[in-house]
This record gives structure tokens, C-alpha cells and sequence, in this order.
């Protein structure tokens, strides 16, 4: 099990190696990021394999946005649900879409909008590339967990929500 100082490190080197290299969107990441972590449902997700499929990401062929996607228009209550996989799945389903309708609309056209901007559906974003939304998720996680003095943790479904919703949010 790593660490979360280690996680850190190890998705900052990700975002050094890709930074130059890799050419999709948030969204094209996030679509590729979906499709292969949807494949470990079963599995018990911690940071070393979520730092492995972070990885994948990068390197995985672009897949098609899929508009039956559409329907995903806020992010899920995660204190209502039940089922962490679902939750995540609805997450990450919400996030592909509402990059997806922003960038139909022309709102990532934007210079100013690393300074925040509300999407199509009234959803604040402050980071549009996997770089910054990596970076930012990251960040979040060490400092959250730094505040309460926690170096090891049992990463969980309902981790990765936060993580991607900081993602989104963090600055």
C-alpha cells in the first residue's frame, strides 16, 4: 500500500511525463479513464492501482462520447446512495457530459476559465485538462488527509468520487 505523499509524487511525475506528449481534452480523458476502470468494479480500489489506471488513460486509444450520457446532469448524492460503483459511475458519467456540453456550446473557449465557470447546467468547473484536474484532485487528497494526520488510508469508491469531484472543484 502507498502512501498519500506517495501518490502524490507519483501522479505529479505522470502529469511531468504526459504534459508534453499527450494531446486529448479533460473529456477524452476522462471518457478513456472510464472505460477502463469500469472493467475493475469487482475489484477493491486503492491508490497504487489507481495510479496504475491513471497511467492507462494516458495511453489508451480515444473512445466516442456516447449521448445516452446526456441524461447525467448534476453530480449524484453520495449520501444517498448505497452503491459506491454506482455513485462513482454516475460521477464520472455527469463530469464526460457536462465537458461534453460546454464544449458544444463554446464555453471552453474561454480564456478566463481556470477562474471558474459555471457549465451549461450551472455546475462550477475551475479545471478543464487532465494536468490541472489531476494536479488539483491530488492536491486535495494530501491535503485532506494531511489535516487529520492520515498517512495510510483504506481508499475506497467513495474516495475516488471526492477525488474526481476535487478534480473538478479544487483550485
Amino acid at each position: 500500500m502507498i502512501k498519500v505523499n506517495e501518490f502524490r509524487k507519483r501522479v505529479l511525475e505522470l502529469i511531468d511525463k504526459y504534459s508534453e506528449t499527450y494531446e486529448g481534452t479533460l473529456k477524452e480523458y476522462l471518457i478513456s479513464f472510464w472505460h477502463i476502470i469500469r472493467l475493475k468494479k469487482e475489484n477493491e480500489i486503492d491508490l497504487e492501482l489507481l495510479c496504475e489506471l491513471i497511467e492507462q488513460a494516458f495511453n489508451s486509444e480515444p473512445r466516442s462520447f456516447d449521448t445516452s450520457w446526456l441524461i447525467y446532469t448534476n453530480p449524484p448524492d453520495i449520501s444517498e446512495n448505497e452503491d459506491e460503483f454506482k455513485c462513482f459511475k454516475d460521477t464520472i458519467l455527469f463530469q464526460i457530459s457536462d465537458l461534453h456540453r460546454m464544449e458544444d456550446s463554446c464555453l471552453l473557449d474561454n480564456e478566463l476559465k481556470y477562474f471558474g465557470i459555471d457549465s451549461t447546467e450551472g455546475n462550477r468547473w475551475y479545471n478543464f485538462d487532465p494536468f490541472t484536474y489531476l494536479e488539483c484532485a491530488s492536491a486535495w487528497l494530501e491535503v485532506f488527509l494531511d489535516s487529520r494526520s492520515i498517512q495510510e488510508i483504506d481508499f475506497s469508491w467513495s474516495m475516488l468520487i471526492h477525488f474526481l469531484e476535487m478534480g473538478r472543484l479544487y483550485e
